[in-house]
């Protein structure tokens, strides 16, 4: 959400992780110590997430990485698929909100792969998410 190419595969083994890891050079976020070890032993980058609560968990990525902790729809990406969002015509997304969303809001994204296309706006998820950020600032 805040703009950087992510990926989150729940399922995938962890040799599989240090493989996409390694061949992408992606930075590999686990909670995990052993994989965390592992990745680290064979000159992957990686960062181990000490804490299980979310908002510790996020507030220690967001300053090891100097992460601005904001959500720009214009830079977001798809929580679902990391695909970018785009902005999108009240026409392009209306068969796909709920009417009362459409009464209610008048900014929309939507995602840009067709497999996907889920549809945002700034409703109560969106400002319960700010609530949070700021919580993390005010650490």
């Amino acid at each position: 959400m805040f703009g950087y190419d992510v990926m989150y595969t729940p399922e995938t083994s962890d040799e599989q992780l240090l493989e996409i890891a390694q061949k992408e050079q992606r930075i590999l976020l686990t909670r995990d110590f052993e994989l965390y070890r592992r990745a680290m032993l064979n000159g992957i980058q990686a960062f181990f997430i000490a804490s299980t609560d979310i908002k510790d968990a996020l507030s220690s990525i967001i300053k090891r990485f100097n992460i601005k902790a904001e959500i720009n729809p214009e830079r977001s990406r798809c929580p679902s698929c990391n695909s970018p969002l785009s902005k999108a015509k009240l026409e392009e997304i209306a068969h796909k909100v709920p009417k009362s969303v459409l009464e209610r809001y008048n900014e929309f994204w939507i995602c840009t792969n067709p497999s996907c296309g889920k549809v945002y706006w700034r409703g109560s998820h969106w400002r319960n998410i700010i609530k949070t950020l700021h919580a993390i600032e005010n650490q």
